[in-house]
């Protein structure tokens, strides 16, 4: 960021997923800058029930292992959907809790934005549900938000029709001349 700055005059942020939550965390971190945000599925919380029960689990098996009473390990899901969907057949709890302490972070920092974001819907939301996006665009911002519909699977992102989809609706974002309409 600080190099970019040096020969930018205006910087942008882009993410999908936990990259838009990133994107999110890393321009509330430089509140005087005006750093707009192109967020793909921000991913603010998992359907699949699998994770909601992982934390407690895993902690009790450490407990379990600490105490010598317990040596099978219980460190990763192998069959959340929207995990599957993504081509990981497993995925580490540890990565869950680190990816949940991301979406607090973002949560918290979300006021502290000080430019535009848009948020891009693919058209089947694998990771989270249409709320995370409504609790964005009707939450505690300070700045406009907008909300733009792709008709993409998240499959289809990195073909060369999605690819084109997603860089046309970032160009039109980075390249508006006048406030959006909240």
């Amino acid at each position: 960021y600080a190099l970019l700055r040096i020969q930018c005059e205006a910087i942008s942020f882009c993410g999908i997923g936990g990259g838009a939550l990133l994107s999110i965390v890393s321009a509330a971190s430089k509140p005087t800058e005006k750093i707009k945000i192109f967020a793909i599925q921000p991913v603010f919380h998992f359907q699949d029930p699998d994770l909601v029960i992982w934390e407690p689990i895993s902690r009790i098996t450490r407990l379990l292992r600490q105490l010598k009473l317990h040596n099978e390990s219980f460190d990763f899901s192998s069959f959340p959907a929207e995990v599957g969907l993504s081509g990981y057949g497993r995925v580490y709890y540890s990565t869950l809790r680190e990816s949940k302490r991301l979406r607090t972070l973002a949560r918290k920092n979300l006021t502290k934005l000080n430019a535009p974001i848009q948020l891009v819907q693919l058209g089947k939301d694998l990771n989270s549900g249409r709320p995370d996006i409504d609790w964005i665009l009707n939450g505690p911002l300070t700045v406009k938000s907008q909300l733009k519909t792709l008709p993409l699977e998240i499959d289809e992102v990195g073909t060369k029709d999605g690819s084109m989809s997603i860089s046309n609706a970032m160009i039109n974002f980075l390249n508006l001349q006048e406030p959006m309409a909240g």
